[in-house]
């Protein structure tokens, strides 16, 4: 490893090795930021870091939410993060780093880029690795966005408080969190940017391509219910590619039963959860209300799940082909989108269509019955349920149910019980939104999410 390589890395690791101080306050030594053409190959070998950059979505919003459960015992084993989280219990957002690692790396490969100018010989070179940058950064914000910002409402997105927007190298200045309607600003500004730079094919689906920004802007519109955005990003990246794995053609016998990521032509994008060990595949417990509603011919209750040594369900139908949980964008993700989309602006029809072209591909040849709506409502009923039973375990449930109860029609209580005491989440609660990590309150002064003076402490609570 040459100098300015040994340089490089200290000035990574420094970013993002955290301490007591704040990881957001940590300084760098900007005299390692590259200034010359000769190191455009090393900015675009840090984009290709997909240890960093494809992995480490964050798993709390899974953790939080309704596709499983635990049992007493197994809940009395957990540690008290973990226990608390699982009830809802007022907790930090404490592995934010992982998002902000990535935030880091884009940072310093954008500005790497502005010193060196871009001619016709490294013009290619350039450009991806500039749309990398952004799509990477715009990803981390928006995951990020999902736990520490309430959810997009067009009418206090103005006011509610966002997430810090790192977008320098220069870590010793001061971070706000601005407004909600700030940070998804910056996640379209972002994404847009990266759609003028990527390829249309990327070199393989861990890289990111124009496909994967078209879906990426589609689960971003969505989640601030802005369905015609959605709609026209979804349609774009279908255009380019609307594969979809046929469950038939395919063996449920296999103990991973999904093919090959890499090679899997319904995923635009590839990217993985961070493993917890807790609900990582095959090992959960699925909500039984959620198996039983696959129909016997529905595939994607074998190719999904498993019976365990004591008849509980498990999950192990993750397009990661291991026991990580895929968190990237896929096609029936896209095509979910359209018919949602469809149905929110009343075209019953198109928005069937859509759903139906998706479960053919579920269910046993010959054994699908094409779903029909007597209404938009009706349609739009049919597609979240769809979507809960095709993206399992996908880390989006968290951000689908914080949209969906901006609206009384579809809102919903999530219920854990635990040693005979129910818990509860109602649709209008702060627990919604986590708490920031606390040493970056104590060093930033940042404004922190509302809580209600409560604390569960699990040794002191094994009663239950």
């Amino acid at each position: 490893m040459n100098k300015y390589n040994r340089l490089c890395m200290i000035c990574i690791v420094q970013m993002i090795f955290t301490s007591a101080c704040g990881y957001l306050n940590k300084s760098i030594d900007t005299r390692s930021v590259p200034i010359t053409e000769a190191d455009l190959g090393r900015i675009k070998g840090l984009m290709f870091n997909t240890d960093v950059l494809n992995h480490g979505s964050p798993s709390i919003g899974e953790l939080c939410s309704d596709n499983y459960y635990f049992t007493r015992e197994q809940w009395r084993q957990l540690n008290e993060q973990t226990g608390s989280s699982y009830l809802w219990y007022p907790i930090s957002f404490g592995r934010w780093m992982n998002e902000y690692d990535q935030v880091s790396y884009a940072n310093f490969a954008l500005e790497g880029l502005a010193r060196i100018k871009r001619n016709p010989f490294n013009a290619t070179q350039w450009d991806e690795t500039k749309g990398r940058a952004h799509f990477y950064r715009a990803t981390a914000f928006f995951n990020i966005a999902q736990l520490i910002s309430l959810p997009y409402d067009s009418i206090t997105a103005y006011n509610d408080p966002g997430i810090p927007l790192k977008l320098t190298t220069d870590t010793s200045t001061r971070h706000n969190r601005g407004t909600v309607q700030q940070t998804y600003n910056q996640i379209i500004s972002d994404l847009n940017s990266s759609l003028a730079d990527l390829p249309l094919i990327p070199v393989a689906n861990i890289t990111p391509s124009v496909r994967a920004a078209h879906g990426m802007l589609a689960r971003v519109f969505l989640s601030m219910r802005r369905y015609d955005p959605a709609l026209y990003h979804a349609d774009q990246a279908l255009q380019m590619n609307d594969h979809l794995l046929d469950f038939s053609a395919m063996n449920p016998n296999s103990i991973w039963p999904m093919p090959d990521p890499l090679s899997n032509k319904e995923i635009a994008f590839l990217s993985y959860m961070e493993s917890t060990g807790i609900i990582a595949p095959p090992i959960q417990s699925t909500d039984p209300a959620l198996y039983q509603s696959y129909d016997p011919a529905d595939l994607r209750r074998t190719m999904f799940f498993t019976i365990g040594r004591e008849g509980e369900v498990l999950f192990r139908g993750s397009y990661a082909k291991s026991t990580t949980c895929f968190s990237g964008i896929a096609n029936d993700e896209l095509f979910l989108i359209r018919a949602e989309c469809h149905a929110r602006a009343g075209r019953t029809d198109k928005a069937m269509d859509a759903l139906n072209t998706l479960l053919v591909k579920r269910y046993l040849k010959g054994r699908f019955k094409p779903l029909s709506a007597q209404s938009a409502e009706d349609a739009l009923q049919q597609i979240l349920t769809e979507r809960r039973k095709e993206l399992v375990h996908r880390g989006l449930r968290w951000t689908d149910l914080r949209r969906l109860n901006k609206d009384p029609q579809t809102a919903i209580t999530l219920q854990r019980k635990i040693g005979g005491k129910i818990f509860t989440l109602p649709p209008v609660d702060d627990r919604w939104v986590f708490l920031l990590p606390l040493n970056e309150i104590n060093v930033s002064y940042m404004q922190q999410n509302p809580r209600d003076n409560i604390y569960l402490d699990i040794e002191a609570n094994q009663s239950l």
